[in-house]
């Protein structure tokens, strides 16, 4: 916001600024808020947020500003470094520190790009994001903070995107967010239209006549004829610039006994721009060329940079920058021009080509210089190619710079301008190989053609090899798994034995396709001696693929302690997560695995690591893959509740970063939880998103039928049932997957089948009982002898149901249990012995509340009732009574975090972790967090756990 003082006094604002005041009343009470203000250039939008920074100053707030620019679109971060670099680089390396510290630290790379402390990317965009919200919300905790930004319409888009995310947070945040935008303006790229505010708005209105007149006299400093300021409100149609650019015209044609009528109709808002160019014209050689060297170089230049371009010495920039001021076009502040519009007339008035070609020496100027990599490349992006290495090296630093910033749009962008210069034959491979990295982390479209351009020129098999392990990860996100398996066996081929560690990982990533993929799977398990043989002599190497093979095992349904010796060996005693994160594909396979072999405790514990690390590095990615598979491991508990929430976190986290195949995976779990819980409609919708045609043959599709058989056996539709499930049950066949806790689909189309398919049914519920029994898993065994008792008469299905209930005691499946227990009370009463059917139908009712099983509570009362006993009334208090988000607070609470680290870890303002503690607190009945411990107890909550950030 160069020179708001120049523009003069705010003329007919008062209701924007009292709109603006009542905002900041609103911030220092502890309500975030957010404004639009709009219109067209010139109307008065940089006066009002000047207006706007002076109101806060005067009340102690801090105030932090930036403007967009033209010039600065590709200058990644530009706009939010504007925003965060003073309030940070006028603190001691203590204060940095501080400030800088816990999930904020994830925003250093944008405010402190060089610093040696940020070495590594720690973990996409979405933490970038993450950490720039938290070090905005601690600075807010110190005292209210206005965010002020003009020219919205030419930030670039990674700060758009930095703005949206706060601008979606302020709830509980001493700040206010005000934006600028010029409207009338075109689409100036990609997130240009990024929602920031939350709908506040201030439109600003021409000035009347009467405001024109005291405008014209303001800057005229005398009062002038009603004709006169009548033709200039005409003229200027109200807008404050243009009227004091007329009040010049005025100044001069009086000086030169003009009519001034005459002068003023010969004058409209579109020649001001040709206005400022004459003005310009008039001033010495120096002058115009340093106005034209700051144009180009942007709202950072300095003069010492300005005069090299604009080819004058320190004095004669002096006095150019002097005439500049005088003329109106450079304003109070040193090298920023008076108004946008100033400077975009004189940007404009250089030729294309001589622009471009300066953007190029300001480039290197400010190479020479040491600037930022960043700010080198954001003018190396308008230069003409003139294949030169050292821009090649230059724009390929940026992006490297910008990956670690977390945005990997504006490094491809970089990358791309790289191979335009172009780079060479030698540099080439590299260079595509990098970009399709970029994009492939931005999701880009064109990351598979430059993968696959990198890999055909690619000179060597290691770094041919490299590449296939980015093209195949491409290739698969693209749901094209059995093609992502070639091009690892090609490169495999290629390596032909050299550089184990990286034939390890491209023997992981196959096998992870191969086991997901109906086409593969069997040969898969051929290659299984093979593999584990290659895995356990691979050392660290080798741990990703050993719990590959672990989630293999599980599926096949094979002894849970072969599943866990390889979970074992590939955690490595925690070095994996240390090492390659909590987000990385082998912490959640072992996740999984765990979880199909129904060792809960030992998967909830690996979550609390996992989380610790993600909440350490700000990976979103990692937070969504504990809150998803969370969801999975608290359903098979039976903790519906929890897994509802975790559920729910995992998906709104998916759908907002648009990871599709995370998103799929948690529609699909949490469908299931809600059907458990009796929300069939809601159920419906997530599952009614269909699952894409290239992973038609994989677990997704198997998973996403089997639940789709759930729902219609629950709504009693049995032959939709029967479909859904047989169509799962081929897949599941295809994929060689016999764990009967995995995919129960033939035990749930036992159900659906009719009297006259009894055989079938009992054919399909003696194969889980084998499958079951080779497992020896006390859930699996107990679920599927209560199927046989379904199947079964008198005493025999007393007798199996028995035996499910002994077998299902020892298992955490309570909500199984429960049913197991339902069953046998309705045998029981169905058998003459209503009164023996009370007990268990009494213990089932009191399983399935504390799951939060709605149908199973309703049927368990309705037996009790028909059995003459009267069940007593739903509780209304008690871990069951909380809802999702205050269950969810709740148990990080019990894990020893602070309120702070809570709403840093689920996304959420402190004051709303407050307001969910103290509703937790009530319904549990206790008084403070030290209780939380004992209240959640056995309720499918992590272990408390004294890890942080």
């Amino acid at each position: 916001m160069a020179a708001v003082a120049d523009e003069g006094a705010l003329y007919e604002r008062e209701l924007e600024l009292e709109r603006i005041t009542a905002l900041l009343d609103a911030v220092e009470a502890g309500s975030g808020a957010s404004v639009a203000v709009d219109g067209p250039a010139g109307i008065g939008k940089t006066a009002l947020l000047a207006a706007a920074a002076a109101l806060g100053h005067d009340r102690g707030h801090t105030v932090l500003c930036a403007t967009g620019a033209e010039q600065e679109r590709d200058f990644a971060y530009g706009v939010m470094r504007q925003l965060l670099e003073p309030p940070i680089a006028g603190r001691s390396e203590t204060e940095r520190a501080t400030l800088l510290s816990g999930a904020a630290a994830m925003a250093a790379p944008v405010v402190d790009p060089a610093g040696d402390r940020w070495a590594q990317a720690p973990g996409g965009e979405a933490a970038t994001l993450h950490g720039i919200y938290w070090l905005i919300a601690r600075l807010a905790a110190a005292g209210p903070l206005i965010v002020l930004v003009d020219d919205l319409q030419w930030s670039d888009p990674a700060s758009l995107r930095g703005l949206a995310y706060v601008g979606r947070r302020l709830t509980g945040l001493r700040l206010l967010l005000v934006v600028a935008t010029r409207s009338g303006e075109p689409d100036v790229g990609p997130g240009s239209t990024v929602p920031i505010t939350d709908g506040n708005h201030l439109g600003l209105s021409p000035l009347s006549e009467a405001a024109t007149a005291r405008v014209l006299a303001d800057v005229l400093d005398r009062g002038v004829d009603g004709r006169v300021a009548r033709a200039c409100h005409t003229a200027a149609a109200g807008n404050p610039f243009f009227v004091r650019e007329l009040s010049r015209t005025l100044a001069r044609a009086a000086a030169r006994g003009e009519d001034v009528l005459a002068a003023i109709e010969r004058v409209t808002p579109e020649t001001v721009g040709r206005a400022v160019r004459e003005r310009l014209a008039q001033l010495p050689r120096p002058a115009r060329e340093l106005a034209g060297a700051i144009a180009v170089i942007g709202p950072r230049a300095r003069l010492r940079t300005a005069a090299r371009l604009a080819g004058l010495d320190h004095l004669e920039a002096a006095s150019a920058a002097d005439a500049l001021e005088a003329a109106g076009i450079v304003g109070t502040r040193p090298l920023g021009f008076a108004h946008p519009i100033v400077r975009t007339a004189v940007y404009g008035s250089l030729p294309a080509q001589r622009r471009a070609l300066e953007h190029g020496r300001v480039g290197r100027l400010l190479a020479a210089e040491g600037a930022d990599a960043v700010e080198v490349a954001s003018h190396l992006m308008a230069a003409e190619p003139l294949a030169d290495p050292d821009v090649v090296r230059w724009l390929r630093a940026a992006a490297h710079r910008t990956l670690r910033a977390g945005a990997p749009a504006e490094a491809a962008g970089y990358l791309r301008r790289a191979l335009d210069e172009p780079a060479g034959p030698e540099l080439t491979p590299a260079l595509l190989h990098e970009l399709g990295g970029a994009e492939l982390q931005a999701r880009e479209p064109g990351a598979e053609a430059h993968l696959r351009d990198a890999l055909r020129r690619g000179r060597n098999p290691g770094e041919r090899a490299h590449t296939a392990v980015l093209l195949a990860e491409a290739v698969g996100f693209g749901g094209r798994v059995a093609e992502a398996r070639d091009i690892s066996s090609a490169a495999l081929a290629d390596l032909d034995g050299r550089d184990r560690p990286l034939a390890l990982r491209l023997e992981t990533q196959r096998a992870r396709n191969d086991a997901i993929d109906a086409r593969q799977a069997t040969r898969l398990d051929a290659r299984l001696p093979e593999l584990l043989a290659l895995a356990e002599a691979g050392g660290a190497a080798g741990r990703e693929l050993q719990l590959c093979l672990a989630l293999r095992l599980a599926l096949r349904g094979e002894p849970t302690p072969s599943v866990l010796s390889l979970v074992e060996r590939g955690l490595d005693d925690g070095r994996l997560v240390a090492q390659e994160g909590g987000d990385s594909a082998g912490a959640v396979t072992a996740v999984v695995a765990l979880a199909h072999v129904d060792r809960l405790e030992a998967a909830d514990a690996l979550l609390v690591h996992m989380a610790a690390d993600a909440r350490g590095r700000g990976s979103v990615m990692g937070l969504m893959a504990v809150d998803g598979w969370r969801a999975y491991v608290q359903h098979r508990r039976g903790d519906l509740a929890g897994a509802e929430t975790s559920g729910r976190a995992a998906l709104a986290l998916a759908e907002e970063h648009a990871q599709h195949f995370p998103a799929g995976y948690a529609r699909t779990q949490l469908a299931q939880t809600r059907i458990d819980q009796g929300a069939d409609e809601e159920a419906a919708q997530l599952l009614a998103v269909a699952v894409p045609g290239e992973l038609q043959a994989t677990t997704m599709a198997a998973g996403a039928l089997e639940h789709r058989g759930r729902l219609a056996l629950a709504r009693g539709d049995r032959r939709a049932a029967a479909t859904a499930l047989r169509a799962c049950g081929v897949l599941c066949d295809q994929l060689a997957i016999a764990n009967p806790g995995a995919f129960p689909w033939r035990t749930l189309l036992a159900r659906c089948l009719a009297p006259d398919a009894r055989a079938e049914a009992l054919a399909l519920v003696a194969a889980d009982l084998q499958a079951a029994r080779h497992g020896g898993r006390a859930r699996d065994v107990g679920t599927v002898l209560r199927a046989s008792a379904r199947l079964a008469e008198g005493a025999p299905r007393l007798e199996l149901l028995r035996e499910a209930i002994a077998e299902l005691e020892r298992s955490p499946a309570r909500v199984e249990h429960a049913r197991a227990l339902v069953d046998l009370g309705v045998a029981l009463r169905h058998a003459g012995h209503a009164v023996r059917a009370r007990e268990p139908l009494r213990f089932a009712l009191d399983l399935a509340e504390a799951c939060g099983a709605r149908p199973l509570i309703e049927q368990a009362r309705a037996e009790l009732r028909i059995a003459g006993a009267r069940p007593r009334h739903r509780r209304l208090t008690g871990v069951h009574a909380l809802t999702a988000s205050e269950a969810r607070v709740a148990g990080l609470a019990r894990q020893g975090l602070s309120n702070p680290e809570i709403a840093d870890a689920v996304f959420v303002s402190r004051k709303t972790v407050e307001k969910h503690l103290s509703g937790a607190y009530r319904k549990l009945g206790i008084d403070s967090r030290v209780a939380l411990g004992e209240a959640l107890r056995g309720h499918g909550h992590p272990p408390a756990t004294t890890s942080k950030e």
